[in-house]
């Protein structure tokens, strides 16, 4: 039987408005500067949200991590360096070549996560920044369905959900699921000062009720964004 698809289950809407409100949330963390900047974008895609990142930074100074070739390809197309690579690797740059690093849903889909943040210390130039943005392992609804004795589907242990209501739907490869302690500890482990960290999404909220309880329970939304800097190398 084949897995169901998540566009089709109905809560498929609400999760999805909440995934595509935290990109404008994502684009918040990045510093404005009229200075040159060189730009890197793990897991870029097709290179449209690295497009919109270029423009908060002010860069065209652009390159791109992902593992699709074609969507390298198209990134390429809108004139950024995307090169195909595995994230769980060393990434195909020298040392302390970049000044700005996004990563938007990308750490929960690497297994080995002590090489992203040991790969992001080194390529990142010192006092230059990352933004970082992942599901919340401790997000009300994971709670919820901890709660009831079910498994988080934020986690996933098959190419399907399993061990909860969403059981048969298609899931995308999360490996592992953060918390804000563990991005806080991981960040000072690997070489980095915490400027800030915040959580955004409530679902089945209306919008505007879900960004008033991120600013005052943030340690409970869906997604967790955090902007660190790197003050050491490894």
């Amino acid at each position: 039987m084949k897995p169901k698809k998540w566009s089709e289950h109905i809560c498929f809407s609400a999760s999805d408005r909440v995934y595509e409100a935290n990109k404008n949330f994502f684009l918040k963390w990045f510093e404005r500067s009229s200075g040159f900047h060189r730009l890197l974008d793990l897991g870029s895609g097709d290179g449209t949200l690295t497009s919109q990142i270029a423009g908060v930074v002010h860069t065209t100074d652009v390159f791109g991590i992902d593992c699709n070739r074609e969507s390298a390809f198209k990134a390429k197309e809108r004139g950024f360096s995307a090169v195909v690579a595995d994230l769980n690797n060393r990434f195909p740059f020298g040392e302390a070549i970049f000044d700005v690093i996004a990563a938007n849903q990308v750490l929960e889909h690497l297994w080995n996560t002590d090489n992203f943040f040991r790969e992001i210390n080194r390529v990142l130039k010192k006092g230059g920044y990352a933004v970082i943005s992942t599901p919340n392992l401790s997000s009300l609804h994971s709670i919820f369905f901890i709660l009831l004795g079910q498994q988080t589907p934020v986690i996933h242990l098959t190419d399907r959900q399993v061990g909860n209501f969403l059981r048969g739907v298609k899931t995308h490869g999360h490996y592992k699921a953060f918390n804000i302690p563990s991005l806080v500890d991981l960040s000072e482990y690997y070489g980095f000062s915490l400027d800030a960290i915040g959580g955004f999404g409530f679902y089945f909220l209306p919008l505007f009720l879900q960004k008033i309880l991120s600013k005052f329970i943030k340690r409970y939304a869906v997604f967790l964004t955090m902007r660190i800097r790197k003050i050491k190398s490894l």
